[in-house]
């Protein structure tokens, strides 16, 4: 599938404190605009950290709704929280297991089946190809990334983001321990770090909207 990232972040890059208070980094046409973009595309993907921390819905609200989204966790483990708000609603919710599950996870699995959600077998050591291949094949074609820098960082360093939409606050945090959009890839040199193309820059509100294709 088409695969676009999408955070909120400082002027310096971060997009939650240290503490993971992100609420609100962006303003709230920048957020409207989110939701009207949820309502077009075929499937939402966040992580488990996401699910666990905020305990998002992840639906559109508030606007028009076009088509109404799959909601997808990359949840290796299986610790989605039986009563996490995700399973609620009318969307279909798929999780993105690990193929090597212990007995507890299992019987997490046989739980949050019962809530209504079904699975998908990520690939070797975790990787989200395979699975959004499976996705590819029932349909999926258009998928909007709202999560952490984890998962972010998971789907670049798996030449798995097509684009990325960048709202960016008029906020200074200045705090070294800031969660950032994008981690985990080590990087040794500048220079060798692929360089994504800037589309446009628009103005959403106070913030300043940014969209990049890799």
């Amino acid at each position: 599938p088409w695969v676009s990232a999408k955070w909120a972040q400082s002027i310096d890059g971060a997009i939650a404190l240290s503490n993971g208070d992100s609420k609100w980094m962006s303003c709230a046409r920048s957020r409207a605009m989110v939701h009207r973009e949820r309502g077009r595309v075929d499937a939402l993907l966040t992580g488990i950290g996401t699910v666990v921390e905020d305990d998002p819905q992840l639906t559109p609200r508030g606007v028009r709704v076009q088509r109404l989204p799959r909601r997808i966790v990359f949840d290796p483990d299986v610790m989605t929280p039986v009563e996490a708000k995700i399973l609620e609603g009318d969307a279909p919710a798929t999780l993105l297991v690990g193929n090597a599950l212990d007995a507890a996870a299992q019987r997490r699995m046989a739980l949050l089946r019962g809530r209504g959600a079904t699975f998908l077998p990520l690939g070797p050591k975790d990787s989200l190809k395979d699975a959004l291949a499976a996705l590819a094949e029932s349909g999926v074609a258009t998928i909007l990334v709202e999560a952490g820098g984890g998962l972010v960082g998971r789907l670049l360093r798996e030449g798995l983001l097509d684009e990325a939409w960048v709202f960016v606050a008029p906020l200074l945090v200045g705090d070294a321990s800031a969660q950032r959009g994008a981690r985990g890839i080590d990087r040794d040199v500048l220079a060798a770090i692929p360089r994504a193309r800037l589309l446009s820059v628009r103005r959403r509100g106070a913030d300043a909207l940014l969209h990049y294709r890799f």
